[in-house]
């Protein structure tokens, strides 16, 4: 079973990634309610985060770039 923390940090991946996708196809806000759907959380869920939406704009691309930056770093490197 997945530990709670390692749970949660898939999920924000994932949302990333899918935000990131839509991104690059020139989307600059995405619905909260379409990204649930995609991943496979039922309707009845989702109804609830219609109205919700992320904007991809600049703060989106400054993230982005981080997580590229991160990316880069061999996984044994310490961070301060």
């Amino acid at each position: 079973m997945l530990d709670d923390k390692i749970l949660e940090q898939s999920v924000r991946d994932i949302i990333i990634e899918i935000c990131e996708v839509m991104h690059r196809h020139g989307f600059e806000a995405v619905s909260v309610g379409a990204i649930m759907r995609l991943m496979g959380l039922p309707e009845d869920r989702v109804i609830e985060h219609e109205d919700e939406w992320f904007e991809l704009g600049p703060e989106f691309d400054r993230v982005m770039q981080a997580r590229r930056e991160l990316a880069q770093v061999p996984p044994d490197t310490t961070l301060h």
